[in-house]
């Protein structure tokens, strides 16, 4: 991340620290609450659009399983030991 976008992460807080500067904590949080929620079933649905390879974040999931799901996703297929026709992936365009 470059620095601008860093900073701007560093200085916004959590979603409960943002919510608590407004009149209404509850109804903010909330509101940010289902913003996420949209942004994030909106993604999904243009990620099966478009056919591209993506990765479900669970809260059970751990960091290793992550690294491992994300290092598979971004192999090219002849050099993983996978068989053929295993990592539905679309070439980039």
């Amino acid at each position: 991340m470059g620095a601008p976008v860093s900073a701007a992460f560093a200085t916004r807080g959590s979603l409960r620290e943002i919510a608590g500067k407004t009149s209404d904590p509850d109804r903010a949080l909330g509101n940010l609450l289902e913003r996420d929620r949209l942004f994030t079933g909106l993604l999904c649905e243009e990620t099966k659009r478009l056919e591209l390879p993506a990765i479900e974040v669970g809260t059970a999931m751990t960091k290793g399983d992550l690294t491992e799901r994300v290092t598979a996703a971004a192999a090219c297929p002849a050099t993983t030991n996978e068989p053929a026709g295993t990592m539905p992936m679309k070439p980039a365009l």
